[in-house]
């Protein structure tokens, strides 16, 4: 073997082994990179949540935000099963609809972290109160409170007067809580309706929906004629006629007025 080729082996195996010290060497920082970083989020209490602020919440109890809290954080992902509830890595910034199926009455919740303060804040939106909704049960009459967005959310009774509206729907649909009173095509109408009859001045004794397939709305009052409604189309240009009746005389003598063709007013 020449001298050459003797110093060309001997320079291939000091880069080599000057290959394999960089990689250990990289290995090493990465490692403890790791190790560091792994204390700092599990041992360290730099991410670790000191306070909860549940804030928003009038009618639904606030242990029952926190249930809903501690089973949807952490989520299904290993990495947040991994930190725990208590880490403010592993809650999001809002919980997703199918978290809220346990609590109808909320429209939605928020979460603010605070990483200086680690804390979290929580925003609970409740349902607003649109009406309540009445099916015929059993033995008696089943009720649950409706949204604006048509949505039952809670267990109620059968009010009289205007400032709480009652729907008795005598169908035979049965609703639950978290469903729907009304497909999301009538609600709106159904809404108009009650600003209507609102800016009317009408006392309505029953507000009643007696077949599904109809799609119409009936008012009993107890100072004049009985009203017919659709839930096809909005009703907003009925008050206008609903005032011009109201102006003249024998306005409860009238027996119905029936507002079920789009326009237009049959009354007799």
């Amino acid at each position: 073997m020449t001298s050459a080729s003797t110093a060309l082996k001997f320079g291939e195996q000091r880069r080599k082994k000057r290959l394999l010290f960089w990689v250990l060497a990289t290995l090493l920082v990465l490692c403890g990179i790791l190790i560091s970083g792994s204390w700092l989020v599990f041992k360290s209490g730099i991410f670790e949540v000191k306070s909860i602020q549940i804030s928003g919440n009038k009618d639904v109890p606030t242990d029952a935000v926190r249930t809903i809290l501690m089973a949807e954080i952490p989520g299904n992902g290993l990495w947040d099963k991994i930190l725990g509830f208590k880490n403010i890595l592993a809650w999001p910034g809002v919980l997703s609809a199918s978290a809220l199926q346990t609590a109808p009455g909320i429209k939605n919740i928020s979460i603010k972290k605070d990483y200086k303060n680690k804390s979290v804040e929580i925003g609970v939106v409740e349902r607003p109160m649109a009406g309540v909704w009445c099916y015929d049960g059993s033995d008696n009459w089943n009720c649950l409170w409706f949204d604006d967005e048509g949505v039952a959310f809670r267990r109620g009774i059968a009010t009289e007067g205007s400032f709480i509206r009652t729907v008795y729907d005598y169908s035979g649909t049965k609703v639950g809580l978290g469903q729907k009173v009304l497909p999301d095509s009538e609600l709106p109408n159904l809404l108009s309706i009650f600003k209507v009859i609102d800016s009317g001045g009408i006392n309505q004794k029953e507000i009643a929906i007696k077949d599904r397939a109809l799609e119409e709305l009936e008012i009993q009052t107890y100072d004049g004629p009985l009203l017919y409604f659709s839930l096809r189309f909005p009703s907003y240009d009925t008050l206008a006629v609903i005032n011009d009746l109201k102006s003249k005389p024998g306005f409860k003598k009238i027996s119905y007025i029936d507002f079920r063709v789009e326009h237009r007013a049959y009354y007799k």
